[in-house]
């Protein structure tokens, strides 16, 4: 990671915005935004529902908040693609998905901000299910260049689904061939979360965690990491780099919180608090 110089300031050090949540699902959008700063980003916005906003104000108090127009139903509108893009223009990353849901309009606003947005975006959770509503397209190769995918097993089937390639339970169990096969043809970086783990480029390469710590397996855990890696690339990691960073030091984390504690009762927010030692035992000062 690279360092901070004496001169250093909350807009120089890593701009993150975070498009995630809705009123059914508020705490997706709290833990991808701590887990963002907590990597080191500077400036960390989280986008979402007025519902969103006031949790974020009460859990995480270093997040700045933006109101976005929202559906009567709690989700965010096809109109919020505006003000998403224009905060986009002024972020070093793009984490977008986290507790959405798929509303119409809400698909409408993912699939016009992937679009038009020209930085690094973390693309997970309803993010991913949104594209498999969306016309691939409407979303050049360089575009597509700058997208980590993160998907769990339910959402590469339903990705893999809406191309017209439905998987078989033999063939998921491939992962290692499966992500480098299907990075390459969406053209972005593709992790695949589960055990083993795989981060796959789109020229193929690939690489594989072996062993994932059992006490990841809880919800909210999926909003850190990607949380992480947004934060890893609004400090200026390639969009592998920082898939692969974040995947390595996740694990880590938990294998350390769980060393003197129950590793079932770990919880996505011990996770964000223990990230700081384990930042610096893996990347010093």
């Amino acid at each position: 990671l690279p360092g901070r110089a004496l001169n250093a300031h909350k807009n120089s050090v890593g701009r993150v915005l975070v498009v995630a949540g809705s009123d059914a699902y508020t705490g997706a959008a709290a833990l991808a935004s701590l887990a963002a700063g907590r990597t080191g980003a500077g400036y960390v916005t989280c986008a979402s529902t007025p519902k969103v906003q006031a949790a974020i104000d009460a859990q995480s108090p270093a997040t700045a908040t933006v109101a976005l127009p929202s559906s009567p139903t709690g989700g965010i509108s096809a109109e919020a693609a505006e003000e998403v893009v224009a905060r986009a223009a002024a972020s070093d990353a793009l984490l977008i998905g986290p507790g959405l849901g798929l509303e119409p309009g809400t698909v409408a606003c993912i699939a016009e901000v992937l679009e038009r947005v020209d930085v690094p975006v973390v693309v997970d959770a309803d993010g991913l299910n949104a594209l498999t509503k969306i016309n691939p397209g409407r979303f050049s190769a360089e575009q597509r260049a700058r997208w980590v995918l993160t998907p769990h097993l339910g959402e590469f089937r339903r990705l893999l689904e809406a191309a017209g390639e439905p998987l078989d339970e033999t063939e998921l169990e491939r992962r290692t061939w499966l992500t480098p096969t299907w990075a390459a043809r969406m053209g972005s970086t593709l992790l695949l979360k589960g055990a083993p783990t795989v981060t796959a480029l789109p020229d193929r390469t690939a690489f594989v965690a072996t062993e994932v710590h059992p006490s990841l397996a809880v919800a909210g855990a999926g909003d850190v990491l990607a949380g992480m890696i947004a934060g890893f690339m609004s400090q200026g990691l390639d969009p592998a780099e920082a898939a692969i960073s974040a995947q390595h030091i996740g694990n880590a984390v938990a294998a350390a919180w769980t060393a003197s504690r129950a590793g079932g009762a770990m919880q996505p927010t011990d996770l964000i608090e223990a990230l700081p030692t384990v930042l610096r035992e893996r990347f010093g000062a």
